[in-house]
């Protein structure tokens, strides 16, 4: 592998965006794809000798210990949407009272709720959020001065720099 290649390869598999490796090396964002492309293998061998060496969370093992205690093996799926929206609901009075500890409780739950379902349907918490945080980080945008809100730039030429998540390297292979 070519020097500029391993560091693209490198770059990728710390969790740096398409977008993220342009802007620090000046490659071109077909080139860097391209690279990614050719060394698929190798970068998906090393993301799970990563795995596997553990990005192991503590909180995310005394849930597991929770759901089976609980019995809660399958995810929830009809009861899922109204869990959520009732945090929601939580969350927004909270945020009507200025109550920190309210709204602390409402996120952390809404974090139990999602990761639960996720694990439930039998993805990997740690790199299904990789991915996440992969694409969002290759979208620009700005905030909103009317709105407060962070709006992504949907342009033509933002789209084409945006990572396409892929969430069917996620599931998880210990089951």
């Amino acid at each position: 592998m070519k020097q500029a290649e391993q560091r693209i390869v490198q770059m990728y598999v710390n969790g740096n965006s398409v977008a993220a490796m342009h802007e620090q090396t000046g490659m071109c964002i077909k080139d860097i794809e391209a690279i990614l492309r050719k060394h698929e293998k190798y970068i998906k061998k090393t993301l799970n000798q990563k795995q596997n060496r553990g990005c192991n969370i503590k909180w995310k093992d005394g849930l597991r210990k929770w759901r089976r205690e609980r019995g809660l093996t399958k995810p929830q799926t009809e009861a899922i949407v109204n869990m959520l929206a009732e945090e929601l609901d939580e969350l927004a009075r909270g945020i009507r009272l200025k109550d920190d500890m309210e709204i602390v409780n409402a996120l952390a739950d809404l974090i139990i709720l999602s990761a639960n379902h996720i694990e439930q349907m039998e993805y990997d918490l740690d790199l299904v959020m990789k991915e996440t945080v992969k694409e969002i980080s290759s979208r620009t945008g700005a905030v909103n001065p009317e709105t407060g809100k962070w709006e992504k730039d949907t342009s033509p030429e933002a789209q084409a720099k945006w990572y396409k998540v892929d969430y069917s390297t996620c599931k998880r292979k210990d089951r």
